[in-house]
């Protein structure tokens, strides 16, 4: 694995040396901006693991920000916020952040989300229509290799964030077995309860675009029922 860095987005200087400290003694290299645009500057001069992005930010605000991030790169995005409203939380999973937290944090919990992100990062014989036992599922062209991390439609990739693959390898990995939105709540680590079922919906709305991207027929196997949740239905496919 590469060494544990985490890019810190945020103007508030006295955040900054504690946080170093703390999550340098966790196996953890900080580095720093205190605006997005040189955030965005500093990530595409080195490489890091995780991205740690405030909202409230001068300039682009962290929404922005992320956006940017998404259209670039598909590491791991962690947004803070002061406000903790739920609307923001959305909004941020929304743009494409994989977590969320809000300010004050206990750098303790910072630390266990970080080590869960970096961990999806680095997630092998394929099967034609269900699971192998190497952790690789195929249904008509699209691929999914948990051990790599890796998603694939025809032989070309589909970028995907950490929480957004981690949500295909679950549907995929249970084809045909329907998830209620709680259900998908406590088995993607790294959603806040306090988020409710709404981060669920928009999840499985951006996972989807990404495939209608691919083929508008892939979007459609991801199946909501009402009031019970979402399935993986392949169906309906010709060669």
């Amino acid at each position: 694995m590469e060494s544990k860095r985490v890019l810190l987005i945020d103007d508030d200087t006295e955040l900054v040396e504690p946080l170093k400290i703390y999550l340098g003694r966790n196996g953890w290299e900080l580095l720093w901006s205190a605006s997005g645009y040189e955030g965005l500057e500093l990530l595409g001069r080195e490489r890091v693991s995780v991205v740690i992005l405030d909202v409230m930010l001068p300039g682009k605000d962290g929404f922005g920000v992320c956006r940017d991030i998404r259209e670039s790169y598909d590491l791991p995005v962690l947004m803070l916020s002061a406000r903790g409203e739920v609307d923001d939380k959305v909004v941020g999973l929304t743009v494409g952040a994989d977590d969320y937290l809000s300010k004050p944090f206990d750098p303790r919990e910072l630390s266990a989300r970080l080590d869960v992100l970096y961990a999806r990062g680095y997630r092998g014989t394929k099967s034609e229509g269900g699971v192998s036992l190497e952790g690789v599922w195929s249904y008509g062209g699209l691929e999914v290799d948990e051990n790599r991390g890796e998603a694939k439609f025809r032989g070309d990739d589909i970028v995907l964030t950490a929480m957004e693959f981690d949500l295909l390898v679950l549907l995929m990995s249970h084809g045909g077995k329907r998830f209620s939105r709680y259900e998908l709540l406590n088995r993607l680590q790294g959603i806040d309860a306090d988020i409710y079922t709404r981060s669920v919906d928009v999840l499985v709305s951006r996972l989807r675009k990404k495939l209608r991207e691919k083929d508008e027929r892939l979007g459609k196997w991801i199946v909501s029922e009402r009031n019970k949740g979402y399935v993986f239905l392949p169906r309906g496919w010709e060669s």
